[in-house]
Formats: C-alpha cells, structure tokens, sequence
C-alpha cells in the first residue's frame, strides 16, 4: 500500500452503540467520568496533535454533542449507522469526500485512556514505514481452546496479541476492506479483521496495558481509578 508522504490524518470515532450491554439509559461514551464525559478523553488527546487535521464522530445529533463542537474546533458529527461497521464507513465515506488521499485513525469511543505516546508511536510507525497498523497489548493469561464445556487444548499465547484501538491506515483501504467484508457477509469486530480479509499488510504498536475499554459496569470504576491516576501524575 503507498501513501502520500505526508497525508492529512483523520480520527473516526464510532459512538452510535446503545449500551445494551451496560443496561444503562446513557450510552457508555456519554457517560461522566472525573467530571468529563468519556469520550471527551479521546477528544482531548486528539484534538491536541498538530497532526490530525479533523474528528469525526459518527452518532446521533444532540446538544451535548453541538456544546462539544463548540468546544473543540477540530470535531465533526456526522450520522452514525446501526452497526459499528456501517458507522465507520459512514465516517470513511465522509473523509474520502474531503481527502482522497486522507488516513484515518479509528478509535473506540469508550476507551478514554489511551496515552499520547501510544498514539505517536503508533502514527510513527504506519506514516514512516507506510503500512496499516494497530495498537495491541500482550496476551499474559493462559489461553484455552474449548468446545461447549470442555478444554481442548492450551493456545501458544507468545503467538497472540488483544487488539486495542486506534487503529490506522488510508482511507480509501479501508473503505475497500469493509465492502469487502460486507459482500462476504463477514461479521468483523475491528477494522484490522477487515483488512485481514483483503490481504492488507498489517503491523502492531505495542501498548501501555492500562489503554482500557468500558465495556460493563465494573469497567467504569476501574477506569476511573486509571484516569485519576493520569490527572494526580502517577499514572503516565
């Protein structure tokens, strides 16, 4: 894949979920952590490189979502779609209209801690060797195979990574890989998996192991005691 040596970079940020896993009448992103909301966390850290040129949040208009826009000059709101994969080709087709030579970022709306050098190692890596890549995180658990309720066997975890967003590479790549997906009927649940089903060379950044998603309600206490930590300076 080639790219354009210095290419505009864009954040895609899915945020149109409903929470049913949290059973929480507020969607996980808009939740108040340490008196933010957390997807703002996101929205902070981007929206002070130089290098990324807009945000692009792709939910249902709302006022909260008009005060943030206020807030931050970088930040777009476009519509979101009933699935993660057709809110973020909403978002790519939007980046593709503006900049067809654009890279994009896609990052998970509720995980607030990403650290900002993650971030730049992970720019780093796709814009200088020009290749797709994610942020990732060693597997320290024992893995099991299993089969309804029987182990089958134990999995080389030095061979697996968790895949952790963002996740980078160009827009119109991208674009390709979840047509691609959506004509294999695949359900993918990253856009690596997506570029994985079209032969994409794809890279990894390892990251700090506290770049955390909330996911249930346990998550959220958790999470909020990492950012507090990032806010005292303990935490970095």
């Amino acid at each position: 894949m080639s790219a354009n040596p210095s290419p505009s970079l864009w954040v895609l940020i899915p945020a149109a979920g409903r929470a049913s896993r949290m059973g929480l009448a507020t969607p996980k992103p808009f939740l108040e952590l340490n008196g933010k909301l957390i997807i703002e966390y996101s929205i902070e850290l981007f929206h002070r490189d130089p290098r990324v040129k807009q945000i692009v949040i792709m939910a249902e208009p709302s006022e909260l979502l008009d005060r943030l826009c206020q807030k931050y000059s970088k930040l777009t709101i476009i519509s979101g779609g009933a699935e993660r994969k057709d809110s973020v080709m909403n978002g790519v087709s939007y980046v593709l209209q503006q900049d067809d030579t654009a890279w994009v970022a896609v990052h998970d709306a509720a995980r607030p801690c990403l650290h900002f050098d993650d971030w730049q190692h992970l720019v780093e890596r796709s814009f200088n060797r020009s290749v797709s890549a994610i942020l990732a995180s060693p597997v320290v658990d024992t893995i099991k195979q299993v089969d309804g309720s029987h182990v089958i066997k134990t999995v080389d975890r030095a061979t697996l990574v968790r895949a952790l967003t963002p996740q980078v590479t160009s827009a119109k790549t991208l674009y390709q890989a979840l047509i691609n997906a959506d004509g294999l009927q695949q359900v993918v649940t990253d856009e690596g998996q997506a570029l994985e089903l079209i032969g994409e060379s794809l890279e990894y950044v390892l990251a700090k192991h506290d770049n955390l998603k909330v996911t249930y309600p346990s998550d959220l206490q958790l999470v909020e005691q990492v950012l507090q930590l990032r806010e005292s300076g303990n935490g970095k």
